[in-house]
């Protein structure tokens, strides 16, 4: 899990990054309504993703000098070192974001944005296709049981594709797919209340946009 303030620090770090995985962004805000189990779980989230999946917390900075004026402090965030938390960062990164990705709004409620990295190509990142999960609407519905199961699960699945990746040489070139990762992850949930085909399908829920 890394703190981000600026779109341009993902890029920056992804070049230095090397083979291929999966990106989540995190849009959740200190005030939003159920922040404060992943506020806590920050640390855990940054050591349990390795090399498998890059977490990035939009908002946030890990030096006061970098946020914005309006910061919050996050005591002891990841390895004992504060994060500082602004509004103004986020949605200066929020409305960045948006330039980039075609036929997104921000909720206003917790989100997640699934990428994956472009190792080999021009830019670092890759747009399309994206997944954006409405946390808030998926937890409501019951399509997630419990965001620090649902994140288990996540990195659990990016674990497993990377390591079949890496096991075939022939497909070591190859792309992740982001939706297996996503069906492995929800279809996991015990108490799922309809097929995940269904709720994979709920656009609320989760919207794709190919590009």
């Amino acid at each position: 899990m890394q703190p981000i303030h600026d779109l341009k620090r993902i890029s920056q770090l992804e070049e230095k990054t090397e083979g291929q995985h999966v990106i989540a962004l995190f849009l959740i805000k200190p005030s939003d309504e159920g922040a404060d189990s992943f506020l806590k779980s920050i640390n855990y989230f940054h050591h349990r993703a390795g090399r498998y999946c890059s977490l990035y917390a939009l908002g946030y900075s890990d030096s006061p000098d970098e946020a914005c004026r309006d910061v919050k402090s996050i005591p002891n965030a990841v390895d004992n070192r504060d994060w500082y938390y602004s509004d103004a960062c986020f949605i200066r990164t929020m409305e960045a974001l948006g330039r980039r990705l075609k036929n997104w709004r921000y909720t206003g409620t917790p989100e997640m944005i699934i990428l994956q990295n472009n190792p080999e190509g021009s830019s670092a990142l890759c747009f399309a296709p994206y997944y954006r999960i409405d946390l808030f609407y998926g937890l409501k519905k019951g399509y997630i049981d419990d965001f620090n199961r649902f994140m288990e699960r996540f990195i659990q699945a990016c674990v497993a594709q990377i390591d079949a990746q890496s096991a075939v040489k022939a497909m070591e070139m190859r792309r992740l797919q982001p939706r297996r990762i996503l069906v492995e992850t929800i279809g996991a949930c015990e108490k799922l209340p309809k097929p995940v085909r269904s709720v994979l399908g709920d656009t609320a829920f989760i919207r794709t946009c190919r590009g």
